[in-house]
C-alpha cells in the first residue's frame, strides 16, 4: 500500500513539473536574418596574355594586358527585383613592358553596364543590361584611334539544381571607329552560352561559348568580321577570406570577311588569364543561392568581365 502512494505521488509531482517546464518553455532563438544579402558585390583583378602563332603569312605575336572589374548588386527584396552595376578596365602599354622603348603604344578600355533583373521566377535570375565600353588605340604616336560603343541586350540564369547553373545571353551594340580624320559606324550581333558547376562551397569549374559578329553600315563599304571564343575556367574560394582565385584558358578564332584585308582569312589563337575576386556583403556562414552568381558582360578584345 505505501509502495502504491509512493508512485502515485511520483506520477503527481512529475505531472507538475512538466506542467511548470511547459508554462517556461524558451523557444530556440531564431536564425537572424542578415539584411544584407540584398545588396552585394565584389572587385576583381587580373593578368591576361593573347597568344596568336604564326599563320597566314604573319608573325607570331604575344599580347599581354591587365584587367580590373568591379560589381555591386542590390535587391528589393530575395525573390523580387534587382539592380546590377558593372565598372570595368583592361588596357596595355610597352611602357609597363620596357620604359625605355622610344615610342610607346597603349591600349585601353574602360566603361561598365546596368543590369536589371528580377527574381521571381523560382530558380533563375532574368533580365537585360545596357553596356557602354570605350576604346583608346595608340600606336607608337602615328596612330590614333577610338571607339565608344554601345550595348544592349537580354541575360538569364537558370540553377538546375543547387550545384548547376547555366547561363545565356543576347545582346545588338553600335560602334563608332574614328581615326585619322575619318568614322566609320559598326553593328555587333553578340550570343552567350555558359555552365557552372560548384562542387563544394570552395571549388567551381566552368565552360563559356562567346560569338560575336561585326558588320560595317557605311554605305560604299562591305563586310566585316566574326570573332568565336571558347573556353574553360576553374575557381577556388578560400574558406576563412572572402578571396577567390580563378584561372581561365579559352580558344580565339577569329574570321574576318574582307574587312581588313581584301581576301577571306581565318585566324587561331589562345587567351589565358589568372586572376583573383574580393567579395563583399551577404554572409560566407550561409552562401547565396547559386543563381544568384552576378551576371558577366562579354567584350572582344577584353573577355568576359
Amino acid at each position: 500500500m505505501k509502495l502504491h502512494y509512493l508512485v502515485l505521488t511520483g506520477l503527481a509531482l512529475s505531472g507538475v513539473a512538466q506542467a511548470a517546464d511547459i508554462g517556461t518553455y524558451k523557444k530556440p532563438t531564431p536564425v537572424p536574418v542578415i539584411e544584407n544579402d540584398l545588396y552585394f558585390g565584389s572587385i576583381g583583378a587580373g593578368a591576361s596574355v593573347i597568344d596568336s602563332p604564326s599563320q597566314k603569312g604573319l608573325k607570331s605575336a604575344t599580347v599581354p594586358y591587365l584587367n580590373v572589374n568591379g560589381k555591386f548588386t542590390y535587391m528589393l527584396a530575395p525573390r523580387g527585383w534587382g539592380a546590377q552595376v558593372d565598372a570595368n578596365f583592361a588596357g596595355l602599354s610597352t611602357d609597363w613592358i620596357d620604359p625605355k622603348v622610344r615610342h610607346a603604344s597603349s591600349a585601353f578600355i574602360y566603361g561598365g553596364a546596368l543590369h536589371l533583373f528580377s527574381r521571381a521566377v523560382t530558380d533563375a535570375k532574368i533580365g537585360g543590361f545596357f553596356q557602354f565600353d570605350q576604346h583608346d588605340v595608340n600606336a607608337r604616336q602615328t596612330t590614333s584611334l577610338t571607339m565608344p560603343g554601345y550595348v544592349g541586350g537580354l541575360e538569364a540564369q537558370y540553377a538546375l539544381n543547387h550545384n548547376l547553373l547555366l547561363r545565356a545571353r543576347a545582346s545588338l551594340g553600335s560602334h563608332e571607329l574614328r581615326g585619322n580624320g575619318n568614322a566609320m559606324t559598326l553593328r555587333s550581333y553578340t550570343g552567350g552560352l555558359g555552365v557552372t558547376y560548384r562542387f563544394d562551397r570552395n571549388w567551381r569549374l566552368g565552360a563559356d561559348l562567346n560569338v560575336s559578329a561585326i558588320r560595317a553600315s557605311v554605305q560604299g563599304t562591305r563586310g566585316g568580321f566574326t570573332f568565336l571564343e571558347t573556353g574553360v575556367f576553374g575557381e577556388y574560394r578560400l574558406s576563412q577570406l572572402p578571396l577567390s582565385l580563378r584561372a581561365d584558358v579559352s580558344y580565339l578564332h577569329y574570321y574576318d570577311d574582307k574587312f581588313i584585308s581584301a581576301r577571306h582569312i581565318g585566324l587561331n589563337g589562345m587567351r589565358a588569364t589568372l586572376g583573383v575576386r574580393y567579395e563583399f556583403g551577404g554572409s560566407r556562414q550561409r552562401p547565396r543561392d547559386i543563381v544568384d552568381d552576378q551576371f558577366q558582360t562579354y567584350n572582344v578584345l577584353a573577355g568576359l568581365r
